[in-house]
């Protein structure tokens, strides 16, 4: 696994960002077989975040998909009170009725709790 691993833009999302290089993303896992697996890792809603990924999951190497795309957006329990867990909630419909657009883009939501809930057996 690789941390902040920079890419190039392409030449169309270098205009919408007005930036002339690349970008970065969190995590880059590179399996021994398949396609790289890309983790983006915010807390609020962004749109580069999501071009980012939606860009990348469009690639193809050698006729393959290059990356699976994932983006995770989490928030953090404050209140200290238990909870039963889910390790994730995908609501990747939910975000495209935001105007998330993108088959290729997998959005996981996600919160972390201070106290886990202990079950009693």
């Amino acid at each position: 696994m690789d941390c902040e691993v920079p890419f190039l833009f392409s030449d169309s999302l270098k205009k919408k960002y007005n930036k002339n290089y690349g970008g970065i993303v969190d995590f880059i896992i590179t399996p021994t077989v398949g396609p790289k697996v890309v983790i983006e890792l915010d807390s609020r809603y962004k749109r580069f975040s999501f071009d980012k990924l939606s860009e990348l999951s469009k690639r193809e190497l050698k006729g393959q998909i290059e990356y699976i795309c994932y983006w995770l957006r989490y928030k953090i329990n404050k209140t200290g009170k238990p909870y039963y867990s889910s390790y994730k909630k995908d609501c990747s419909i939910e975000y495209r009725k935001l105007g998330f657009e993108g088959p290729n883009v997998h959005i996981i939501e996600h919160t972390f709790h201070p106290t886990p809930f202990k079950p009693l057996c």
